[in-house]
């Protein structure tokens, strides 16, 4: 998400599993926050493919970084 705001990318926003949101929000201002579902270790859940489909139909462009997988 870093490397999107230094590429002068604008508005970014930062989709993660909801356990993670405050401490994204917290340590980067600049950054909108979306929260994913989470599974019982807080990890993005299989559930919230749809909602990440409906953010990504929405943006110019998608970044995929680590944790995911």
């Amino acid at each position: 998400a870093l490397g999107c705001l230094r590429s002068g990318a604008g508005l970014t926003t930062v989709a993660t599993a909801k356990p993670c949101v405050p401490i994204v929000a917290l340590t980067h201002p600049a950054m909108m926050t979306q929260p994913l579902m989470a599974d019982y270790r807080g990890r993005i859940d299989a559930r919230a493919l749809a909602k990440l489909k409906q953010l990504a139909s929405r943006s110019d462009v998608v970044a995929i970084g680590p944790g995911m997988g």
